[in-house]
């Protein structure tokens, strides 16, 4: 009887090994494709970023270079971005 019962506690054993081994392979898989969306969207926001960064430099640009041409020019642009932004 002991025999039996060893046998069984084993074969319990290999297949709760078993079982978590596919639970975590499908697990891993499922957390790698959501890794993968992740990924790709952390590159979109990263390359919206930085265009939004480029513009805000050439804005700023275009203020300096417009307060060395007159300060009415400067008032006039000031005005015209708040107004459309």
């Amino acid at each position: 009887m002991k025999k039996y019962i060893s046998v069984i506690f084993n074969i319990c054993l290999i297949s709760m090994i078993v079982y978590i081994v596919y639970n975590q392979k499908s697990q891993i898989k499922r957390l790698e494709s959501k890794n993968a969306i992740l990924t790709k969207q952390y590159d979109s926001i990263k390359s919206e970023c930085f265009v939004a960064y480029i513009h805000q430099q050439r804005l700023e640009k275009i203020i300096d270079k417009s307060e060395e041409m007159s300060p009415d020019c400067k008032e006039e642009f000031e005005k015209m971005l708040h107004e459309t932004e």
